[in-house]
């Protein structure tokens, strides 16, 4: 049983280090530069598609960020 605690442990442990590395790198400046294009073309597309503003903000915000907007350095 302690040694289940402890993979647990180290597995929430590496998830969280995971979501803080995430966070830093969206935080970087052409990271967030290239999210923020990322979704505001998305926006603006859904919308020269067709959809309503409200539909196309639901799917932009829905829609995760690329690899490459997460700092994966691709």
């Amino acid at each position: 049983m302690a040694q289940a605690v402890k993979m647990l442990r180290d597995a929430n442990r590496a998830r969280d280090e995971q979501v803080m590395a995430g966070y830093l790198r969206i935080s970087r400046p052409e990271v967030a530069a290239a999210a923020a294009a990322f979704k505001r073309n998305l926006y603006d597309n859904l919308l020269a598609q067709g959809f309503s503003r409200e539909e196309a903000l639901a799917l932009t915000k829905d829609t995760p960020l690329p690899a490459f907007c997460e700092g994966s350095g691709r």
